[in-house]
């Protein structure tokens, strides 16, 4: 009798220890998927990342170079300007002869 309750329990607790031990197994897959998925978005947000960077990088050389170009042009309108007030000074003071 009491040959028999060992058995039961020793099968209880064997039957507790293989789905533990599943349960376990089943856990450790699911963490390796998950793994596996957050490796390829780290990989892919770091590839959006190089991206964008070298987006960044060209919109400031195109930034710098615009910025290049208006000071030019405004140097160019700042001189046509005092070569018109020259100009309208020398007329105005040709015309006071």
């Amino acid at each position: 009798m009491h040959g028999c309750i060992f058995r039961r329990n020793h099968q209880r607790a064997l039957d507790s220890m293989q789905a533990s031990l599943e349960a376990e197994v089943r856990g450790k897959a699911e963490a390796m998927r998950t793994r596996k998925k957050l490796e390829q978005d780290v990989n892919e947000l770091e590839s959006s990342l190089d991206s964008a960077n070298r987006g960044r990088a060209e919109a400031d050389k195109t930034i710098k170079k615009l910025q290049q170009q208006m000071r030019e042009q405004q140097q160019q309108v700042y001189k046509m300007i005092r070569k018109h007030a020259n100009a309208t000074c020398k007329l105005y003071t040709m015309s006071r002869k």
